[in-house]
């Protein structure tokens, strides 16, 4: 993931990373959505972003039709 993101992602101490464990600021609720993913190849002339990080193409259909 670093070699991925790039300083975009942060660099913890060893001493941060230590008051982290055990800790949390969010809770989220599960839910489910239905979502086809395909590759989406890295490219050169893309700025990057948290939506291109994953490498993939989210659609909300295949063929056509709505899943």
């Amino acid at each position: 993931m670093r070699s991925l993101v790039g300083a975009r992602l942060p660099k913890f101490t060893t001493k941060q990373a230590k008051l982290l464990i055990g800790s949390f600021d969010f809770i989220g609720l599960n839910y489910y959505s239905s979502t086809y993913a395909s590759d989406a190849p890295l490219l050169s002339n893309a700025r990057p972003n948290y939506l291109t990080d994953s490498l993939v193409t989210p659609s909300f259909e295949r063929n056509g039709k709505a899943i």
